[in-house]
């Protein structure tokens, strides 16, 4: 409850949350990013 009243009325409190949440998602996407060059990596020493 005392989390919820934080982040309705503390705009730090609301940064910080959506902070988190764009590192989270940038971090997906580097993983996403390595993984695909990865793979191609894999098929170009295939051929």
């Amino acid at each position: 409850m005392l989390a919820d009243l934080r982040l309705r009325c503390l705009s730090g409190a609301r940064a910080a949350v959506a902070m988190e949440s764009l590192g989270g998602n940038m971090s997906a996407l580097i993983n996403d990013v390595l993984g695909k060059l990865e793979i191609s990596t894999r098929q170009t020493a295939d051929c």
